[in-house]
Formats: C-alpha cells, sequence, structure tokens
C-alpha cells in the first residue's frame, strides 16, 4: 500500500509541475477545444496537434486538406478529424484509426463563404482547432 501511495505522490507531483510551466494554465481552466493559441495545459504539444491545411478550388469545389503531424503509434493516435460550419455542426467526419495516416479532404462548395473549423481528436491530448478562412 505504501508503494502505490508513493507512486500516486509522484505522478500528482509530475502533473502539477507541468502544469505550472504553462503560466498562462489553471486548473479548471480547460477549453472545450485547444488550439496553437491556445494549448491550455498542453502547451509545447501545439506544434504535433496544429493541422497543416491547405485550401484549394478544384472543379467548382473548396478541397481542404488537413494533415496532422503526429507520428501514429498504437499509444498515441489521432481518433478522427471532423469538419465544423460555424456554429460548431459537424459538415463531415473521418474516423482515422490508432495505425493510419492522420490525413483528410473535405469537400465544400465553391459558393461556402462562413467560417469553419477543422477539429482532431487525439487519444491523449483531446480535443484540437483550427480556425479556416475563405478567400
Amino acid at each position: 500500500m505504501k508503494k502505490i501511495f508513493i507512486v500516486s505522490a509522484a505522478l500528482l507531483s509530475l502533473v502539477c509541475q507541468q502544469n505550472k510551466n504553462n503560466s498562462d494554465y489553471k486548473p479548471g481552466d480547460e477549453p472545450k477545444f485547444y488550439s496553437k493559441d491556445n494549448p491550455g495545459k498542453w502547451q509545447n504539444m501545439e506544434n504535433e496537434h496544429n493541422p497543416d491545411i491547405t485550401i484549394s478550388n478544384e472543379k467548382g469545389e473548396k478541397m481542404i486538406d488537413v494533415k496532422i503531424g503526429i507520428t501514429q503509434t498504437p499509444s498515441h493516435y489521432v481518433e478522427l478529424i471532423l469538419l465544423a460550419d460555424h456554429q460548431h455542426k459537424e459538415l463531415a467526419k473521418i474516423d482515422i484509426g490508432r495505425l493510419n495516416a492522420p490525413h483528410a479532404i473535405f469537400k465544400l462548395p465553391a459558393t461556402y463563404r462562413s467560417k469553419a473549423y477543422v477539429i482532431m481528436k487525439c487519444n491523449l491530448h483531446d480535443m484540437w482547432e483550427s480556425e479556416l478562412v475563405f478567400d
């Protein structure tokens, strides 16, 4: 029993120390979605969880190509990538799976002008959001 308590105390200390390193983080302040500009408790993880998004116009449609820099492993992976409208309503979703490349291509009508979001779910580091801006 004493060993379990020591291990638990060590883990708690480690988590508290990680959160202390992020001067903006306050326990209980977790956003619904994390982002490059607001990584919350996941500071220093934002580059790995921020998608590379390319928007192009092809054959009367907006093509949204989303790649995420996480190297998929059985213990750390992207579960899904989702495209949402300006009200965060799901427009399309791709389930990724543990060892598949975290990549998705979405299509919208060329006339779509509203704000949209790409949201990705990491199995360890919650949900991350990137806003899309259309020309």
